[in-house]
This record gives C-alpha cells, sequence and structure tokens, in this order.
C-alpha cells in the first residue's frame, strides 16, 4: 500500500491551480499535450501548530529558487494569520517518454521569474 499524507494531495493541488489559475499555463496540457511531468523531489514540511481535522488552512507559494529543470516552492500553511506549517517542495521538469529531466522553457521560466519578481 503506497500512502500519500493529505498534505501532500494539499500542495499538489495549490500547485496545479497555481499553474493554471496564476500562471495562465494549462497544467494539464503541459501533461497529457506536451508530456512533461513535474514530479516532486524532494519535500521538507515543518508543522509549527497543530490542526484539527475539518479545519481550513489559506496556502501561501513562493518561489525560493528557478533551476535549469527544477523549481524550489515555499508553500506557507496559515489561518487568521498565524503561520501553521511551511513547507519546502523541489519538483523537476521531466521527459514522460524518457523519464529524464528536460529544461524548463523560457515561456515557463519567465512565467516563474514575473511571479517570483511580484511575490518578492
Amino acid at each position: 500500500i503506497v500512502y500519500f499524507p493529505h498534505y501532500f494531495n494539499m500542495f499538489n493541488g495549490l500547485i496545479e491551480d497555481w499553474y493554471t489559475e496564476e500562471l495562465k499555463v494549462n497544467y494539464a496540457d503541459l501533461i497529457l499535450h506536451d508530456q512533461h511531468g513535474f514530479p516532486f523531489v524532494h519535500i521538507d514540511t515543518d508543522f509549527k501548530l497543530p490542526s484539527r481535522m475539518g479545519e481550513k488552512l489559506d496556502l501561501t507559494l513562493l518561489i525560493e529558487k528557478i533551476g535549469r529543470s527544477s523549481l524550489t516552492l515555499v508553500i506557507v500553511g496559515h489561518q487568521s494569520g498565524i503561520e501553521r506549517l511551511r513547507a519546502r517542495t523541489i519538483t523537476a521538469m521531466m521527459s514522460l517518454s524518457t523519464r529524464r529531466a528536460v529544461d524548463l522553457p523560457a515561456a515557463l521560466r519567465s512565467a516563474f521569474e514575473a511571479y517570483a519578481a511580484k511575490t518578492r
């Protein structure tokens, strides 16, 4: 049995929505049409305060670093302005056919850079 913690799903959903809604890049097209995946290659999460089942957290996504094929993101979970968790994730863009990392396309890199500049 493979178990994916709830926060993993929460982070993945946030990132998918971020591509489509904030960056105006259709995440599904990147995977289904362009045949590129964005797996997590590393996740560190610090839980600062406990949350109860059913509580909703607001999530803030920040870019820490843009690499050749990777993207380091910081996700802050907060409620009523109080930080509950902080995660640092690294995703890598890969070809689904070769299963190898590929360089970030210029248009996607530009979208990442614009978002990073806006949120600093």
